[in-house]
């Protein structure tokens, strides 16, 4: 029987999680702020954690917002953000299940769904890597019942080295068993984008944290505002 990749030159996908599959970023703001005037700090503003913290590995951003900590008490900073994050998630969620005036506070970018159901038809192989504690993506995924689509979650953290060093993106590639040529990147934030290109992917931006023209900047190929007209002849395009 022959293999339906055969020929094909897309064979897989990479997206990454927190404002390309779903916006979460709101939820993360918040939960820092949180953690910030609990402890006396003064809360950032949206424009500070769009520029300097989004996307960025647990270990800059505690370096970011908390320089004076030493290492053990900004890994306690950062645990109890992480904390609250998945409660809220989680207790959110729950509301949502019991009654429709419950709003989710889990939005997936608009045309996911259908996208990640294309490419799995289409026998594409698919893994999700982030900067996001796997305790983090992995409630994240289940709550969006998109677990059955990704061959591979790779964790920033549990790789050489996180974004924006290309170690977690090459380690996606090297788990699905594809060259970058081979593949395609979805990316939202300056660190994601600097990974993804570094490993080599062509690399789509999605506008949910950064204006077009910033992401355009950052180097990604292509930009889109979200997934609803996407094709999956459209990411194959892109390779020839």
């Amino acid at each position: 029987m022959q293999n339906i990749n055969e020929g094909r030159k897309l064979k897989a996908v990479l997206f990454d999680l927190d404002g390309t599959l779903v916006q979460t970023d709101e939820v993360h703001f918040l939960m820092f702020n949180h953690v910030l005037e609990k402890r006396g700090k003064p809360a950032m503003t949206r424009e500070f954690y769009n520029s300097n913290i989004c996307g960025k590995p647990n270990e800059l951003i505690t370096k970011e917002l908390v320089p004076e900590l030493d290492k053990t008490e900004a890994e306690k900073f950062a645990d109890e953000k992480e904390s609250l994050f998945r409660e809220f998630l989680i207790s959110r969620s729950l509301s949502s299940s019991k009654t429709e005036a419950a709003e989710s506070p889990l939005k997936v970018i608009s045309g996911i769904d259908k996208l990640l159901r294309s490419l799995k038809d289409s026998n594409i192989s698919l893994a999700c890597v982030t900067n996001a504690p796997r305790a983090n993506a992995e409630v994240i995924l289940t709550a969006l019942n998109f677990g059955e689509f990704f061959s591979a979650l790779v964790i920033g953290a549990e790789c050489e080295a996180s974004k924006p060093h290309p170690a977690p993106y090459l380690k996606g590639l090297q788990l699905l068993g594809v060259s970058p040529a081979n593949a395609v990147a979805f990316e939202d934030s300056s660190s994601g984008i600097q990974s993804s290109l570094s490993a080599g992917l062509k690399t789509i931006g999605v506008a949910s944290s950064h204006e077009e023209s910033k992401l355009i900047q950052m180097g990604v190929h292509q930009v889109i505002k979200d997934f609803s007209t996407l094709e999956v002849s459209h990411l194959e395009s892109l390779l020839k």
